[in-house]
């Protein structure tokens, strides 16, 4: 019995395989949405546009459902309360519904409407020495009175959760778009060139990460880059809570110490003073006003510690007649704050080069009115139904210009 033996196969060189897998993932990254496209249709399965699209709808109609019953049950209570009575008048006869009289006795054993909240009343500086005791040694901020008595009225900064660990593998990286790193709640986010830009201060805050972005680079066989971003903690203020309303520590200070309030200049420059009204209650009493101009100010901070609330660090300047050089004048008021402009029209082209692209097998038509939307097409001859049939659609008038494009107008409404 013969035997046959098989050809040996030729042993194909090493640089040559390496080439050819080159050149095989970089067909791959650059034809792999045609791919995809053409597998959906062949598979007949649906887009994720169409899909998330479909969900939309269904939660929509779900919604006008609920709408639709609780207005049913609303009609049905209205019926059970009221009767229908036809009115006959000079021209027409119409309907009025009229309460049911067991319903009306019922309404009128009802308890008394509650009274309407009133307005909040200005905090005071005696409602504030009841409530609270500020240390202008320390800075500390203390309740007087209640189950929090002694103790410290200040709400403490919010710390955020520290981000997690980063593996430095391409597959657990985030994709973000171009020039967009993640965010972070209670952080705030910084791209290589605004880090660049940061003081030495600021940037030892800052923490390194990663994150991955598309490659541009059509020769490379990598789809996606690794870029790096930094963050740093959000420095929230801490607030004391008091008379149904929320105020910095140094607004609190202020007005416990009597330091606000606008200035009065009817003796002279020589003869400052207060006014003592606006000393004692908000909102002037809780603000720092600058002499100069008689306007609020930022609080001072002299050691740069915003966090220090002793009154030597943020108490104002004291108020010094040779570097007032003239009493501030109050602002006119114009009479025609508002002035009517006209609305100039809107003017914008669009041609068949400009709004039908042509990506590998297919064309696609965008632009013309519609948002992001992009229609896809098969043939130049469908692209170009469907931008004659969207340019057919665009409100305004139209004017063909010299080299084939089209200008549209459209006027906007004031």
């Amino acid at each position: 019995m013969k035997t046959t033996t098989l050809p040996k196969q030729a042993k194909i060189p090493l640089e040559l395989m390496q080439i050819a897998l080159t050149e095989a993932n970089r067909l791959n990254r650059l034809y792999r949405k045609d791919f995809l496209a053409y597998s959906r249709a062949i598979n007949n399965t649906p887009n994720k546009n169409d899909l998330r699209r479909a969900d939309k709808e269904k939660a929509r109609q779900l919604q006008i459902a609920r709408k639709d019953k609780t207005n049913a049950v609303y009609d049905r209570l209205f019926a059970m309360a009221h009767y229908t009575q036809l009115v006959e008048t000079k021209s027409t006869l119409r309907e009025v519904h009229i309460i049911k009289p067991h319903i009306k006795k019922l309404l009128k054993e009802l308890p008394p409407e509650r009274k309407a909240l009133e307005p909040r009343k200005p905090l005071t500086q005696d409602h504030l020495h009841a409530k609270l005791h500020y240390n202008f040694e320390t800075g500390e901020i203390t309740h007087n009175e209640g189950v929090y008595a002694d103790k410290s009225a200040i709400c403490a900064q919010y710390k955020p959760k520290k981000p997690r660990a980063q593996r430095l593998d391409l597959n657990r990286l985030p994709l973000r778009a171009r020039n967009n790193p993640p965010l972070h709640k209670g952080w705030l986010t910084y791209t290589t060139d605004a880090y660049a830009l940061l003081d030495d201060d600021i940037r030892i805050q800052c923490i390194k990460r990663y994150y991955l972005e598309r490659n541009l680079d059509k020769t490379s066989i990598h789809a996606t880059i690794r870029k790096a971003y930094y963050i740093r903690e959000r420095v929230t203020r801490p607030r004391v809570h008091i008379n149904n309303s929320t105020y910095s520590p140094q607004a609190i200070a202020y007005l416990y110490m009597g330091a606000g309030g606008r200035f009065d200049y009817s003796k002279g420059l020589d003869n400052i003073t207060r006014v003592q009204e606006e000393v004692t209650c908000e909102p002037y009493g809780t603000r720092n006003i600058s002499p100069k101009t008689n306007k609020p100010c930022a609080y001072p901070c002299r050691d740069a510690n915003p966090l220090n609330y002793a009154w030597d660090n943020i108490k104002p300047e004291p108020v010094n007649s040779a570097t007032l050089t003239r009493i501030p004048e109050k602002r006119a008021l114009n009479p025609n704050p508002y002035t009517c402009t006209e609305c100039k029209p809107r003017r914008w082209t669009v041609s068949t080069e400009r709004n039908i692209r042509i990506e590998g097998s297919t064309y696609t038509v965008h632009g013309m009115g519609t948002g992001n939307k992009v229609t896809v097409c098969n043939t130049w001859e469908d692209a170009l139904t469907v931008f004659n049939a969207q340019l057919k659609r665009i409100k305004g008038t139209r004017q063909t210009l010299r080299n084939g494009n089209i200008m549209i107008t459209t006027e906007i409404k004031k």
